[in-house]
């Protein structure tokens, strides 16, 4: 069965104001449409020195294809919760973006090195676990003395164990000291559970974490910033359940998240503090910038060829 087609049409003028917010909250800049802008003749070409840059028409009217999503079921997700006409075409233009244009992988670097460190976080987690039940199994056990080692076995072959001293827990706390600080989320073997109840591991498509992050996270900013939903309760179930409905809408939740893949409010509002901690130190997840077309011209070379 073929998909149904749409053909989203949007004056230029109007797309130059949902551009700020894109790029604003999440990454995505003008450069995303340079292929439809082209083909649409959208395009005005400025010659700089030896080189031709290009600025969006106005007036013009832009027409993308919808080949893979279903738009009725996303506009009809999207008019569910009160977002102004303009932070609507926002979500939608990010949605085409997800599903209809080929993201090239090198755009997508930093938010997978991103995804992945969450992953880290996860193993530096349950090694704060065993290092509390080492510590805590040894003082129940050996109440009188400080001495106390760890044994280490591999599943590589080896048969032979090795044994370290760990006397008053020198190797315990070099770790901390030496890791604790690259994990502010995870300091204490409380925040270990918390992370390990709220964040299990997914073995997902590192493509759709990837940009679910960035989703999740620009679309969390710009239902606050703009003022959609309100300041307290700062995740209520209504904005998880929205980010949710999009995501799996526009295929980049993942789909065992949490396990079951099922609406779990706690799950949304686990990854939105991680990524809130994260802006916090400059390392939002956002999509990579693309920038309108630019053409080198030749010396001899005095006007551009329009399209």
């Amino acid at each position: 069965m073929q998909e149904e087609q749409v053909i989203y049409s949007i004056e230029t003028e109007y797309f130059t104001q949902c551009l700020p917010l894109l790029e604003k909250y999440f990454g995505i800049t003008a450069g995303y449409f340079n292929d439809e802008l082209q083909q649409a003749r959208c395009l005005i070409p400025h010659k700089e020195g030896n080189s031709i840059t290009y600025s969006v028409k106005e007036n013009c009217n832009l027409s993308l294809w919808f080949r893979h999503l279903d738009y009725d079921k996303l506009t009809a997700q999207i008019k569910a919760i009160p977002v102004t006409p303009l932070l609507e075409e926002v979500l939608i233009l990010v949605a085409y973006c997800i599903r209809e244009r080929q993201i090239n992988d090198n755009d997508l670097n930093d938010l997978i090195q991103f995804h992945m460190w969450d992953t880290y976080q996860s193993e530096w987690a349950q090694l704060v676990l065993f290092m509390e039940k080492m510590e805590s199994r040894f003082a129940q056990m050996n109440p009188d003395t400080e001495q106390t080692a760890i044994t280490i076995q591999t599943d590589s072959g080896m048969t032979e164990k090795v044994s370290i001293p760990n006397s008053n827990n020198w190797l315990f706390r070099l770790i901390k000291k030496e890791l604790s600080s690259y994990f502010p989320e995870v300091q204490t073997a409380d925040d270990a559970r918390k992370n390990i109840l709220n964040r299990k591991p997914t073995a997902g498509r590192k493509k759709d974490n990837a940009i679910y992050s960035a989703v999740a996270y620009g679309i969390y900013r710009m239902l606050h910033e703009e003022n959609i939903i309100p300041n307290q309760p700062d995740m209520p179930n209504e904005l998880c359940q929205f980010i949710y409905n999009y995501t799996c809408t526009t295929e980049c939740y993942p789909d065992n998240k949490g396990w079951s893949g099922d609406f779990n409010p706690k799950i949304l509002r686990a990854d939105l503090s991680a990524y809130q901690k994260r802006a916090a130190s400059n390392q939002a997840p956002k999509f990579r910038p693309i920038y309108l077309r630019r053409l080198i011209l030749s010396q001899d070379f005095n006007s551009p060829i329009l399209d």
